[in-house]
């Protein structure tokens, strides 16, 4: 089984880029939703994560779902400014 998702990220690294930060904004969504303890914490870190990763792959529409998400569960990401200086 291993293997098999080996060949498909060396065959298709687009799609594995992708799913990445996908798998993990679905995977928060399911944790905000049971609520048990630690969720909203891991759910933070799962949306901070790729919140990072939809920026860098360019995916403003779900970068904005990831946003909206983290606003859900008690967190703003705060930006920092690329252009200070």
């Amino acid at each position: 089984m291993k293997r098999g998702w080996l060949r498909v990220a060396v065959r298709y690294p687009l799609v594995v880029l992708v799913l990445q930060p996908e798998v993990r904004r679905f995977y928060a969504r399911m944790l905000l939703d049971r609520d048990a303890a630690g969720d909203r914490e891991t759910a933070r870190r799962l949306l901070t994560e790729a919140i990072e990763m939809y920026r860098r792959i360019g995916m403003p529409k779900h970068l904005e779902m990831a946003e909206a998400l983290l606003a859900e569960c008690g967190y703003r990401l705060i930006s920092l400014s690329r252009s200070a200086g």
